[in-house]
């Protein structure tokens, strides 16, 4: 879903994953995801209704949020996303 394959023309023995961040809201069970990576993953709980998922290696992979909507305050906070400063590289 949220990465693509892209292999180097000049050596085919080297292979880049290029992720994408996802975040997805379900207004019928009001919860949140984000995604840093699209793996198997085990969850965490770290507060009543958030858990943070993460792959095989311990690296974190993704935030499940239940009751998003009341966590925020309200549904205005989920109409717009604002990235500051995402994708570079420094």
């Amino acid at each position: 879903m949220g990465s693509q394959q892209l292999t180097n023309t000049l050596s085919p023995a080297v292979t880049v994953i290029r992720v994408s961040m996802k975040i997805s809201y379900d207004d019928e069970c009001d919860a949140m995801s984000i995604t840093f990576k699209d793996t198997t993953v085990t969850g965490q709980r770290v507060a009543q209704g958030v858990a943070l998922e993460f792959d095989a290696e311990g690296h974190l992979a993704g935030i499940e949020i239940l009751d998003a909507v009341q966590r925020f305050g309200t549904g205005e906070t989920l109409q717009q996303v604002l990235l500051e400063n995402v994708g570079l590289r420094r």
